[in-house]
């Protein structure tokens, strides 16, 4: 459509401006088409502006080229434009989502940004810290965070920042640290996702399932709303360490609360059936005083 838009003009002999060619490309970039992108980008007759270069920049990251995003945008010096806050963020997403190996350009230019005084805003953060999680890279993922204002990037309305946090923490087995950058978040009402997430750790290992049970019942005194991993994951806990009654009750709440179970869910109860059953037959064993030998 937006092909045939550009033809009928051409056919019309109306000379598109730089806003019609900032329309037409980032249509294209939407569709990865970067060969066409590329001809329109090279055919145009009207001098390029930030947009241009985001939007073919965009679609060159879409299309997996990494190298073409990078060298476009060094050239924009030759249009004698300046890149913005928004276009570093766009090139550090393409280069990010197509090779994650890059993780160290991504880092370079973000201090590229402070070196030119471009400012840096929480989608930089995001860009940067996905680009070294994806490279499992979590300590520089948490070098990243730690180089923006704490507050402004976790209080802010997107909540991937926390999110990418818990994880690089989590990954490294730092769930201490992890639960004070939940305290942090606890007074603007966090994402439910960020304790499901820390609480899927603790579950992990038996001398934190404490800690585990401490922060769920943290959880409902706040009134934060449970999600299905985070029952899960507590009802694990509770069945490992030999509650069956009440991973049971806590099933029930969970249906009665309008969460549907998935698979793990009754993995979760099929394994506490089993080992009750298995612990009420050993109590039988022994108050009949039969001896079962190996």
């Amino acid at each position: 459509r937006a092909l045939r838009a550009y033809r009928q003009m051409q056919d019309d002999e109306v000379a598109p401006n730089v806003v019609t060619y900032n329309a037409l490309l980032s249509a294209f970039e939407h569709g990865a088409d970067l060969g066409m992108c590329r001809r329109l980008f090279r055919s145009m007759s009207v001098r390029k502006d930030t947009m241009t270069y985001a939007a073919f920049i965009n679609c060159a990251g879409r299309a997996g080229r990494w190298q073409v995003a990078l060298d476009t945008f060094g050239g924009m010096q030759r249009d004698s434009l300046d890149p913005d806050t928004q276009l570093y963020n766009t090139l550090i997403t393409a280069i990010s989502r197509t090779s994650p190996s890059r993780w160290q350009i991504a880092i370079e230019l973000m201090r590229e940004m402070q070196r030119n005084n471009v400012p840096r805003d929480t989608k930089t953060c995001i860009a940067v810290m996905r680009a070294c999680e994806q490279a499992a890279k979590y300590e520089a993922a948490i070098d990243v965070f730690n180089t923006f204002p704490t507050e402004e990037v976790l209080h802010s309305a997107d909540g991937n920042v926390g999110e990418l946090l818990v994880h690089a923490q989590s990954e490294l087995g730092r769930w201490e640290d992890t639960l004070k950058v939940l305290h942090k978040i606890l007074p603007r009402s966090p994402p439910p996702h960020l304790y499901s997430l820390v609480l899927e750790v603790l579950s992990r290992e038996r001398f934190l399932w404490d800690k585990c049970l401490e922060l769920f019942n943290r959880m409902k005194g706040k009134s934060i709303p449970v999600e299905l991993n985070a029952y899960n994951s507590v009802m694990q806990v509770h069945s490992g360490k030999g509650e069956w009654s009440r991973a049971l009750e806590l099933f029930d709440a969970m249906l009665q609360g309008g969460t549907q179970p998935d698979s793990r869910t009754y993995d979760i109860l099929i394994a506490a059936y089993t080992r009750r059953r298995e612990d009420q037959a050993l109590a039988a064993v022994k108050k009949n005083g039969t001896v079962i030998e190996n």
